[in-house]
This record gives structure tokens, C-alpha cells and sequence, in this order.
């Protein structure tokens, strides 16, 4: 990496041109990006119950239907009826319209089935007329809960809408027409219109999510200036940083759009979530250029000084974040998939730029003086030092009680599981205060159930089955059982038409005769329920013109649709609705007769387990992988254990606060615990390698904690407030799942910081640790297990290990190591220099016993038993020397036991040498 980097050192201006080509190409892309607010988004790729609803839509028509509800005291008085029939004929010529049913223009088969009239072929003027009109539409069920409400209180006008209208202009426009209709027929008279449907939701939403782009990511830019400012208080520190940012989502969304990949609900956030994720990089690379800075030196040297030191932790830090976004693949639902791989691809682009283009325009661009007072204030500074010092000395002092509050918080929010529930009623992505919701709620309460499903019986296989008089009953009996189902305000189904003709032919004044010629009573002549020999009769009207009943069955007469109308609010609720449904079909139907409930609404709802399970999936993967990541980088499984453990308890809670707060498990909400988990534990990452330096340099655990605390804290408490902010940058969108995910996220984001600063200290209080950029970059020299006896037998990574569990010291040369009479209780060995042995006698005569080169040891006694040192020693060269004690030997015991045992085995070969060499010198001088 470091050619890398000089590379960009040296050719500033060529990644700045690289990069603006690059822009411009995905710049072109990102104009071709679009909006997609359908519910396909929202299903699983291939999703067989989507394409089995499409065959449905096929054959039986769409169940997208946009209602005008007209809410009244009496919707059959005269100037109600009139606004109906205006509002029926406007609509009906609205461009993009295919029909409309209302009361006004519906027909009465009952009246002639032949050539059935108008329902109201004039407008009731006479309370008697009125009456009358409203005994025939509640004896037809047609009409009753249908087009009008069972207390006539209110009444809908259902507009639906021409099959060429299939893209999100002509649904605008056309939507746009049915409101500024609604409006304007509204503005008079007591009645209230209100405008709903499944066409309507997604217009609305289509709108919200251009509102919601427009408003999310320059507010998220607008709080990271502010945050830039804050932190470096210079024009550059603000704008390179900035320039990065825009530049990655540019970038991002510029792929997108040359792949085709529209802005769903579930990538509606991603600028927003770059933005945040990425400022955190950024403020890395040129806060550690400022610090270098500090140091006069030629320009380059900053730049490559701070490339050096911010490039391995911003490139782990990355890393766990993709693999939190990564694991949001396994979920099957396209939005969250999605989700997951253009996060993955911004953020990749976010870190390259961020190595790339900041330090290349630092260089074009340097800072010409810093003062490092600017950043923060020296005050606050001082102030949150302190406060994070006192922090340090409480979480090793009150471990246990720590680790006692943390178990509490734990088994708390374990308690809520059970309350979490998942819903994924398209709906419920409104706010509930919001006009939509309340139109809707308008028709749900007042006309009918404004959210329908279609329930299809038969196969395709079986031409003409649905005529028979054994499926007529079954399906008659399905949607009896159908209407008894809490929530459901109307169902119609063949078996309703058929009711319907039968009855005209009855009453249609006609002579009728039987068999034997003789006039017959129309009053006595039976349905064809208890007449089957009738049936014929009925069914004439149905295959002379099969067109008419397209909604209720098929072309070959092989399936049948019952239409169900609802006014369900709830996952719940569908989702018991449609089990009983299924049950009902299971005990009674044969196998072909099976009823196959489908629908928008159906779909949906379907996702629940989609969205449950690819929470299960995603938080396991994600939290397999990075423990093992954090495993390797810290080159122990119980010290990648022990950094989980402080973002485990975070994700804990967040599923706790989700079953208190009764928040639902949705699209929005299912996703934090993956994200969340990958982004926290990047602050665990830079507090655990400056805690392993400290350690390293001081060799007292109490002092290293605390140093690295009041160090490292600051920069956590302020990633972990510029996250918790960019998060809560999300409540201002329209969409309650995304409210939901800035909320709960940043939520999050606070009880991880508080673990890291808390938890994480008190795990740490009796830990050792080894990082992976520790063992490539610890500097041994050459073969040390070849040329170093106490490590004769390891390979070279093991004697890192070893070197890194100890405590490495620099001495000078010609400083002394180790002074003659002084108290000592640990063995050193020369890993690179030279030392001179001196013996001092009485008389104050400075005596050289011996030279000691690489891999010797001295104050072998020391590790026995504490005592005084015998001699002085003292550098010849810049000496570096591992300090071998018991401490270090009961840690490398524990956790490395196999290294231990040679080593073990090494130092008494060592001791048995130097008992032998003395006990020579002994008897030679004897």
C-alpha cells in the first residue's frame, strides 16, 4: 500500500482528472435514474405467489380500483345522487380512465335480466321513491356494502382505471384529475369526498419519495457541514470532505441508473446513509492530516504520514460496514437486497475516494497553517477528557456492577421479543395523521372495506368445472364463511350473479309454462338451488356472453374470483383472514377446489415472514462474520468474542426498545440490526488497537485504559453524535419506516457508544490483546526463530505472537538498561541491538563482563525471584528488548497455549545454559 500511496503523492493532479471522467460517465447515469413506489419492490425476487397473481390479473382483472367515497348524512337524497352522477361522468372522461361504477350508472338485472335498466334511471324526488330505491339495492348485493354503505351514509364511485395505464406518468396524471375533480365537486355542499385505492397509495407514495430525496440528502449534507465545521473549523477540513461525499453518491447512484435499478422504498435512504457513513472516513483521513501537519516537513509528507496511519483502520472499519450491508443480500425481499448491494458498492466507492481524491486535493489544495487548539476548543476538550478519564477509573473499579447492569438491560429486553410484531400493510407506510390515511379510513368507516383480495378456486385444467351445481354450492359456502370473518364488510362471487339472473327471470313478467304446457305462478316457481334443472336456464346468460362476468370467471369457465372487500388495517389480520380462509378450503374442497386467496394486500402481507426470517438471516451473518474477522484481526477467538460482546448488547436492545415501544417489525426496521452491528463496531476497532499501543508502551493495565479513553473516547462520542444526528436527519421523511429507521437507528448508535465507553473498558480491565497490523508491522528482524533461543521451534508468526503478548522497550545507545542494584523481576531478551554487561565494584570501578548481541537474555534471575540486578547494562546501539516476566508468561499460557509450551521448554534450555555457564566460571576461577 505504501507504493499506493506515494503514487498518489506524487500524481494529485492525475487522480483528481481520473476522478472528475469518472463522474461525469456515472453522472450521465444518475440522470437516468427513476423512481419505482410499486409494491414489486417490496416482494421477493421470482416470488411464485406474485407471478400466480399475475396470471390472476390476467384472467379476472386488476383488484387496483381507486374509490371516490362520498360521505353523507343520506348519500339517495337528491343533490347527493346528483353529485354522484356528476362525479361519475367526469371521471369517466378523464384521459386514462377505463371505467367507472357508481350508483348512478350501474344496471338492475333484477329489474329485466334481458336488458336490465339503470338502477336509478332518474334521481328520487319523493321520500316515497327514495325508500323504495332503497329496499332494491339492499335486496341486491351487488350494490348493498358495495356502492353504498348498509346505513346509505355514505357511497362510492369506483374508477378503474384503462389497461394502457401502466407507467407512473399517466397514473399522475390521472390521479391528479380524480383529486382536482374530488376538490372542486367537494367545495359545495354538506357532503365530504375523499379519494382512496390502491393506484392512489402509489402515486402518493411515488410523490412522498420525491419529496423525501429532495428533503433526506441535502439535509444529510447540510448536518455534515455542520459536523466538518465542528471538528477542524477550516474551509478545507468542510469542503474536501464534502466534495468526497457528493462525489460517491454520485457515483453510486450513477451505476444505478445505468443498471436500471430504480429508487425503491428500500433505497430511498442509501444517499443519505453514504452521506453519514461516509463523513465518518473522511474525518479520519483529515483529522490524522492536521496531526501530521503539526510536524514541519515537506508537503507530501503529511498527506502520505496521514495515508499511513488512517488506511488500515478506515479500511477495517469499511470492511465491517460491507459486511453488515452484504448480509442484506440474503434477504429475499428486492428492496432490502437492493438496499444491500448499491450500500455495498457505495461504500467501496466512498473508501476509495476517500484515499484518493481528499488527499489529492489536500495536496492541490494544502493547508498553509493549522492551529490545533481550533478543533473542538481546548476547554471542551479538557472538559470531555476529564469527564471520559473519571469514565475510565469507574468501568474498572465497578466492573461487576457493569457487567451486572449490562445482564439486567440484556434479560429486559429479551423479556419484549415476544411483543415484536411485523407488519407489512402498505398502508401503515403512511403516517396515521396523514390525508391518506384518513381518506381511506373515511371509506373503511363510512362506505365499504377499501382494501379488496380475490379468493380464486379451480385449476385451468378442467374447462367448464365451475359450472357444475356441486362447485356453484362449494363456492356459495366459501363466501357465506367468507362474510362471517371479522373485517370483511362485503364478498362477491359468481354464485351472487347467478343468484341475481335467476331472480329476473323469475319476476321478468314473462309467461311461463311447464312441462306439460300449463301456465305456472312466477311466485312458486323455486331458485335453482332447489331446482338444479333450472341451473341451464341461469347459465345460458353466462356462456352466451362470458365477457360480462369477466370478474367472477374465466373465459373457459375452469377458475372462479370471489372478490373480498375489506377494511383490515393489520398484517394480523390479513394474515388470520387468509388462514381461515385456506383452513375452511382444506376441510371442505377437494384438492382442485382448493381456494388460492391473492391480491396486493395478500402479497404483502406474504412478505412478513420474508421480512421476519431476513432479519434472522442477515443479523447471523452478519455477526458469524465479523466475529470472525474481529477474530483474525485481533489474532484471538476470545478477543473477538469480547469486542462483539459490547455490539451485540446494542442490537439487543434495539430489538427490546422495538418490543416496548411497539413499533412494528417492517422493511425499514428489519434492516438496522445488520447496518447498525457493522457501523458500531467500528468505534470498538479504534478504541481496542490505541488501548493495545498504550499497553504495549506502559505495560500497566489501569493506565492504558485510561489513556486510551480519554484519547480515544473524544473522537467516539463525536462519530457516535454525528451518526445518532445523520439518523434523526431521517425523521424528516414522509414514510414511517423510514422514520422508524432513523429513530431506532439512532437509538442504536447512543447504546453503543455507551458499551464501547462503558462495557468495553470493563472487558478490557484483564485482557491482552494482539492486532493483526501488530503482527505484520512488529519488526523482529531476520528467521527470530531461528536466530532468537527463546524461540527456536515457533514459525516467524507465532514469535510475533509472542513478542506482542510482551512488552517491547527502546533504549538508546548508550543509555543504560538495567542499573546494577536496582530491584528487578523480569528477564529481557535482545530482539535487535547490542548491550554491554558492566559491573560496578565497590570502589565505584566500571568493569565490561561481557557483550550481548541479538537473542541473548539478561536478568534471568529477576524472572525467578524478585532481586537486586547484578550489573549495569547498557546499549551500544539503539537496543530493543523484550520484557519477560510472569505475567507475561501466565498470558501467553492462556491464550496461546501451544506457543507457551515451547517457549517454556526454550526458556529452561535458556536458565539450564546460563546455570551451567556460571557454574563454569565457577569452577575455573576455583
Amino acid at each position: 500500500m505504501n507504493a499506493a500511496y506515494r503514487a498518489i503523492v506524487r500524481s494529485p493532479w492525475l487522480v483528481v482528472a481520473v476522478v472528475a471522467a469518472a463522474t461525469v460517465v456515472l453522472g450521465l447515469g444518475a440522470l437516468r435514474l427513476r423512481v419505482d413506489s410499486s409494491v414489486t419492490t417490496l416482494l421477493p425476487r421470482g416470488d411464485p405467489a406474485k407471478q400466480r397473481y399475475d396470471e390472476v390479473v390476467e384472467r379476472f382483472g386488476a383488484d387496483e380500483v381507486d374509490i371516490i367515497g362520498v360521505i353523507a348524512d343520506d348519500a339517495l337524497a337528491p343533490a347527493t345522487l346528483e353529485k354522484i352522477r356528476l362525479l361519475t361522468t367526469r371521471a369517466a372522461a378523464i384521459p386514462g380512465v377505463g371505467s367507472v361504477i357508481s350508483l348512478t350508472n350501474v344496471r338492475d338485472p333484477i329489474a329485466d335480466v334481458l336488458n336490465p335498466p339503470l338502477l336509478i334511471p332518474a334521481i328520487p324526488k319523493t321520500p316515497a321513491a327514495r325508500e323504495a330505491l332503497r329496499a332494491r339495492i339492499k335486496d341486491n348485493p351487488l350494490f348493498a356494502g358495495n356502492l353504498i354503505a348498509h346505513d346509505s351514509r355514505g357511497a362510492a364511485v369506483n374508477v378503474f382505471l384503462a389497461s394502457d395505464v401502466h407507467d407512473d406518468a399517466s397514473a399522475r396524471r390521472v390521479d391528479a384529475a380524480l383529486e382536482a375533480l374530488v376538490a372542486e365537486v367537494g367545495a359545495s355542499g354538506p357532503e365530504r369526498l375523499v379519494l382512496t385505492g390502491i393506484s392512489h397509495l402509489k402515486v402518493n407514495a411515488l410523490a412522498l419519495m420525491r419529496r423525501d430525496l429532495a428533503a433526506l440528502t441535502p439535509a444529510s449534507l447540510a448536518f455534515v457541514v455542520l459536523v466538518l465545521f465542528f471538528s477542524f473549523r477550516t474551509r478545507r477540513g468542510v469542503m474536501l470532505p464534502l466534495l468526497c461525499l457528493m462525489t460517491g453518491v454520485i457515483w453510486t447512484m450513477g451505476i444505478m441508473g445505468w443498471l436500471g435499478e430504480p429508487i425503491s422504498l428500500g433505497t430511498l435512504v442509501l444517499p443519505s446513509l453514504l452521506i453519514v457513513i461516509g463523513s465518518s472516513y473522511a474525518t479520519h483521513v483529515v483529522s490524522r492530516y492536521y496531526l501530521e501537519l503539526e510536524t514541519p516537513t515537506t508537503p507530501g509528507e503529511p498527506v502520505y504520514g496521514a495515508l499511513q496511519q488512517a488506511g488500515l483502520p478506515v479500511f477495517v472499519s469499511a470492511l465491517t460496514t460491507v459486511i453488515g450491508f452484504s448480509a442484506l443480500m440474503l434477504n429475499p425481499i428486492q428492496a432490502v437486497r437492493s438496499l444491500g448491494l448499491y450500500a455495498v458498492i457505495g461504500i467501496v466507492i466512498l473508501f476509495i475516494l476517500v484515499m484518493t481524491l481528499v488527499p489529492a486535493l489536500i495536496l492541490i489544495l494544502p493547508e498553509r497553517r493549522y492551529r490545533r487548539e481550533l478543533v473542538g476548543g481546548a476547554g471542551e476538550q479538557g472538559r470531555l477528557a476529564k469527564v471520559l478519564a473519571a469514565l475510565a477509573r469507574f468501568d474498572i473499579r465497578q466492573r461487576r456492577a457493569i457487567f451486572v447492569g449490562a445482564g439486567l438491560l440484556v434479560v429486559a429486553a429479551l423479556m419484549a421479543l415476544p411483543r415484536i410484531e411485523a407488519d407489512t400493510n402498505f398502508l401503515s407506510y403512511f403516517p396515521a395523521d396523514s390525508p391518506i390515511v384518513r381518506s381511506h379510513q373515511a371509506i373503511n368507516d363510512r362506505v365499504a372495506g377499501a382494501l379488496p383480495f380475490y379468493v380464486v378456486l379451480g385449476t385451468p385444467a378442467h374447462p367448464g368445472a365451475m359450472l357444475t351445481m356441486e362447485a356453484l354450492r362449494r363456492i356459495r359456502d366459501l363466501e357465506i364463511f367468507i362474510d362471517t370473518i371479522p373485517g370483511v364488510t362485503r364478498s362477491v362471487s359468481l354464485t351472487d350473479y347467478l343468484d341475481l339472473l335467476d331472480r329476473g327471470l323469475r319476476s321478468s313478467g314473462d309467461v311461463i309454462v311447464d312441462d306439460e304446457g300449463n301456465p305456472v305462478d312466477p311466485g312458486t316457481i323455486k331458485s335453482f338451488w332447489e331446482d338444479p334443472r333450472r341451473l341451464d336456464e341461469v347459465l345460458t346468460f353466462v356462456k352466451q356472453n362470458p365477457s360480462a362476468f369477466r370478474s367472477v370467471i374465466s373465459a373457459d369457465f375452469s377458475q372462479t374470483n370471489i372478490l373480498v372487500r375489506t377494511r383490515f388495517e393489520r398484517s394480523t389480520e390479513i394474515s388470520a383472514a387468509v388462514e381461515q380462509i385456506r383452513a375452511f378450503g382444506e376441510k371442505n374442497d377437494p384438492p382442485d377446489m382448493q381456494p388460492m386467496p391473492t391480491g396486493n394486500i395478500v402479497l404483502l402481507n406474504g412478505t412478513t415472514d420474508d421480512v421476519v426470517w431476513g432479519q434472522v438471516k442477515s443479523i447471523t451473518v452478519a455477526l458469524v462474520v465479523i466475529m470472525i474477522v474481529m477474530s483474525l484481526l485481533f489474532l484471538s477467538v476470545k478477543v473477538g468474542f469480547i469486542t462483539m460482546l459490547p455490539n451485540v448488547v446494542p442490537i439487543v436492545l434495539f430489538f427490546g426498545i422495538l418490543g416496548w415501544s411497539h413499533v412494528t417489525l417492517n422493511i425499514g426496521t428489519s434492516i438496522i440490526a445488520a447496518i447498525a452491528l457493522g457501523i458500531a463496531v467500528d468505534n470498538t476497532i479504534h478504541f481496542m488497537v490505541r488501548f493495545n499501543r498504550e499497553l504495549q508502551a506502559t505495560y500497566d493495565q489501569e493506565r492504558s485504559l485510561t489513556t486510551a479513553l480519554r484519547t480515544i473516547g473524544r473522537p467516539i462520542v463525536y462519530t457516535s453524535a454525528a451518526l445518532t444526528s445523520g439518523f434523526l436527519v431521517m425523521r424528516l421523511s414522509e414514510f414511517v419506516p423510514v422514520r422508524d429507521f432513523g429513530d431506532l437507528s439512532a437509538a442504536t448508535m447512543l447504546a453503543a457508544m455507551g458499551t464501547n465507553l462503558v462495557l468495553l473498558p470493563a472487558l478490557l480491565a484483564q485482557t491482552r490483546i494482539v492486532t493483526l497490523w501488530d503482527l505484520l508491522f512488529v519488526k523482529l528482524g531476520k528467521d527470530p526463530h531461528k536466530t532468537i533461543p527463546l524461540f527456536r521451534g515457533l514459525r516467524r508468526a507465532q514469535a510475533r505472537i509472542a513478542v506482542l503478548l510482551g512488552t517491547l522497550q527502546a533504549v538508546h545507545a548508550g543509555e543504560t538498561a538495567v542499573r546494577q542494584g536496582e530491584m528487578g523481576e523480569a528477564m529481557y531478551v535482545i530482539i535487535n541491538g547490542r548491550a554491554d554487561v558492566i559491573v560496578i565494584s565497590p570502589d565505584g570501578q566500571r568493569r565490561l563482563v561481557q557483550r550481548l548481541d541479538r537473542g541473548d537474555v539478561f536478568g534471568e534471575m529477576g524472572l525467578v525471584r524478585r532481586q537486586q540486578r547484578t550489573a549495569d547494562i547498557v546499549a551500544v546501539d539503539d537496543l530493543e528488548l523484550l520484557a519477560v516476566d510472569q505475567r507475561f508468561l501466565e498470558r501467553l499460557q492462556r491464550r496461546y497455549p501451544r506457543i507457551a509450551a515451547t517457549v517454556f521448554l526454550n526458556l529452561t534450555r535458556i536458565l539450564s545454559d546460563k546455570l551451567e555457564s556460571t557454574t563454569g566460571r565457577f569452577a575455573a576461577a576455583s
